[in-house]
């Protein structure tokens, strides 16, 4: 039978059942008994091979496949193979391979593997860590002199390289003197300042410990500033001297870099003493209201009036309306979260008169996510603007004016 033999169907490119013992099809299809409609698939696979002229094996019919998944056995096993799926195969790439610890000692291996576990299990690392763990890695670090960065990598998880060289730096500077430092409750990141310092910086840092003052980081950042070795100046002759325009802006290029770095200091110094005043989840200052206004009034104004200075915006000059220059004219702000910064840095600045919740309301919610967003710690500059009061919002002026 062919494809214009009577009983063919060609819009349904099978054979009407009329051809099949009389019986009449309903609509939407045959209803014959299993064996009739498997001779009637037989008869249409063979028309569709001479149509064809493929001599391929026929398709499984509909009725054969019945309550079967679509999907091959072939595919269906290559698709539940775990090997096979993108994202697993990625995941076992990325997983570093375990230590190879053949070369290693017996007594090595056991003493590597129980480092490794023992900083898996210490939650808080407080100053006793610190030590304990900086004599493990230090350890670690003697037993594998040419390996430990591998073992590090695969063996140790939850700090990092940095870190481990911290605590060891901290174990080898004051393992003799380890319960005066942990009675003193120095905080580990001033024990990692205090590591690289001179003699001199740690036996003041170690004095006022012990006479009952409480040193903040930013203390101990200041002192040690103070004791370091001046570095051996070279003679040289500065691009500012040669005059003219090219040496004007070598003047301010070298001026502002050195102003840069002292405001970046001085702000990362008020931002360390910030933290240690609001413990994280506190709703309040630690220490009275006088003690506050001292640690961060003046740190505050500082960075405010130096901050207009740099930048030239909202620095009025009292000589300009003696010249007749309109007053600020062109001391605007080019950028709006700085002009916020400076405004927050001012009303903390001047904030001796506010109460102490009123204070703690400004250091929270405007001044110390604006300095971590100045010093590199915010995702946006823009996510604060939608969250705290502009001063054109609020109706206040910046509460402190920067004169020359």
């Amino acid at each position: 039978m062919t494809p214009t033999s009577p009983g063919w169907n060609s819009s349904r490119g099978t054979i009407s059942t009329a051809t099949v013992g009389g019986v009449q099809p309903e609509p939407w299809g045959v209803t014959v008994e299993d064996h009739q409609f498997r001779q009637v698939e037989e008869i249409r696979q063979a028309v569709l091979k001479v149509a064809r002229g493929s001599s391929a094996a026929p398709k499984p019919s509909r009725l054969e496949t019945a309550g079967t998944s679509s999907v091959h056995p072939e595919d269906q096993s290559m698709k539940d193979n775990p090997f096979r799926n993108d994202s697993n195969r990625k995941a076992r790439r990325s997983r570093p391979k375990p230590f190879d610890y053949g070369s290693v000692s017996l007594a090595d291996r056991q003493a590597l593997q129980g480092y490794a576990e023992q900083v898996r299990s210490i939650a808080r690392k407080g100053v006793e860590e610190v030590f304990e763990l900086g004599e493990a890695f230090a350890d670690a670090k003697a037993r594998l002199p040419k390996r430990y960065e591998e073992w590090f990598r695969k063996e140790v998880t939850g700090i990092t390289t940095r870190t481990a060289s911290n605590y060891i730096g901290v174990y080898e500077r004051f393992n003799e003197r380890r319960e005066q430092i942990v009675a003193l409750g120095l905080k580990p990141s001033s024990l990692y300042k205090l590591a690289a310092a001179p003699e001199p910086a740690i036996e003041e840092v170690l004095g006022r410990a012990e006479a009952g003052e409480k040193v903040l980081g930013a203390d101990v950042t200041r002192i040690v500033r103070l004791h370091a070795e001046p570095a051996d100046e070279v003679e040289r002759v500065s691009p500012a001297d040669r005059g003219g325009p090219k040496g004007f802006k070598a003047l301010l290029a070298e001026r502002l870099t050195h102003w840069q770095r002292e405001w970046t200091e001085r702000a990362t110094e008020l931002l360390d003493v910030l933290d240690d005043l609001v413990p994280p989840g506190a709703s309040g200052f630690r220490g009275t209201k006088p003690d506050v206004d001292k640690a961060i009034g003046l740190r505050s104004l500082w960075l405010h009036v130096e901050l207009a200075r740099m930048t030239g915006a909202s620095f009025a000059n009292k000589a300009d309306d003696r010249l007749g220059v309109p007053y600020m004219q062109g001391r605007d702000w080019p950028s709006e979260p700085w002009r916020l910064l400076h405004h927050s840095l001012g009303h903390v600045g001047a904030a001796s008169s506010w109460s102490k919740g009123k204070l703690f309301e400004e250091v929270t919610g405007t001044l110390i996510p604006r300095l971590r967003w100045a010093l590199g710690g915010a995702s946006s500059p823009t996510e604060f603007d939608d969250v705290f009061p502009t001063p054109d919002e609020d109706g206040s002026e910046d509460s402190a004016e920067a004169d020359e």
